[in-house]
């Protein structure tokens, strides 16, 4: 349920966490996709992570994400990692 993530920031940060667990092998759900999903919650519980991230009935916004450009999410993570003057240019 998108109504739930804060910001794009927020978004990113839990893909590139469910990429970088997936990557070394220690995610606590089956697929890169539900890791997502628990990267976004605060919380330690995969079940409350699909409760509140997930689809119910009372979903109104719907985001996608795809993790098949890995070469994007790269650039995006490396553009995150940079000291806020130098995203700036200065």
């Amino acid at each position: 349920d998108g109504r739930f993530v804060l910001s794009r920031a927020h978004l990113l940060t839990a893909a590139m966490n469910a990429r970088h667990r997936h990557g070394v092998g220690k995610m606590k759900t089956r697929t890169l996709h539900s890791e997502l999903i628990y990267c976004l919650s605060a919380g330690r519980s995969i079940d409350g992570a699909f409760k509140r991230f997930g689809l119910g009935p009372e979903t109104s916004q719907l985001i996608v994400v795809s993790f098949s450009d890995i070469e994007a999410v790269d650039a995006v993570h490396a553009l995150m990692s940079e000291p806020e003057s130098a995203a700036k240019g200065g």
